[in-house]
């Protein structure tokens, strides 16, 4: 599995869409910041990047 750039825009447009992520700025200088203040909500998404980051690293070996 390769992570392109439209990959990573289109995932990002999802949680914006969502109400997720919050985008800050435009440009190279965009930062987003995460919409909801909960630790639940930063649980998941950890546990959806630790997922990630290990189907990436199947994809390699």
């Amino acid at each position: 599995m390769s992570t392109t750039e439209y990959k990573v825009r289109k995932a990002i447009q999802v949680l914006e869409d969502k109400n997720l992520i919050m985008k800050i700025g435009n440009g190279p200088s965009t930062k987003y910041r995460i919409g909801i203040e909960s630790v639940e909500f930063l649980t998941q998404l950890q546990m959806a990047m630790d997922s990630i980051k290990k189907q990436m690293a199947q994809s390699i070996s």
